[in-house]
């Protein structure tokens, strides 16, 4: 058993995605909700996609993320499509997973091989995408 799975979540986890994992999603709404974390209430906005149950909790790096792609105003998301990713980010002096996002473009782009003219660099592994069936939320 999926420890994760015995403690389900009305919105989106870095386990439903996976580290290394990637999903296609088209955004549908960005509602304002009261999010409790240790106790506290706090209001903080969600991100809807189509055809999908869970919303994401938007944290500033991912809505700033999705704001230079398409605009400030979250009514402008609407029908736009991003992808989501696990990834990994400090908090709290260790390193935990987390969901990331980019727009499609930004997407393609991180598939594709780098070249640099100067000097080697490590090819960046490309994130492997999810098929329909596989997308847990």
């Amino acid at each position: 058993m999926i420890i994760d799975s015995a403690f389900p979540s009305k919105y989106l986890r870095a386990a439903d995605i996976g580290e290394g994992q990637s999903v296609s999603v088209v955004m549908s709404d960005v509602k304002i909700e009261s999010i409790t974390e240790s106790g506290n209430p706090e209001d903080k906005p969600v991100l809807y996609f189509e055809g999908k149950q869970k919303g994401l909790v938007l944290n500033k790096t991912n809505a700033a993320t999705i704001a230079v792609a398409f605009g400030n105003e979250t009514d402008g998301w609407t029908g736009r499509s991003i992808e989501l990713f696990g990834s990994t980010t400090p908090f709290s002096g260790r390193i935990v997973p987390c969901i990331r996002v980019r727009a499609q473009a930004q997407a393609q782009a991180a598939t594709e091989p780098i070249s640099v003219p100067v000097a080697p660099v490590a090819p960046v592994a490309p994130h492997k995408p999810l098929d329909e069936s596989q997308i847990p939320f």
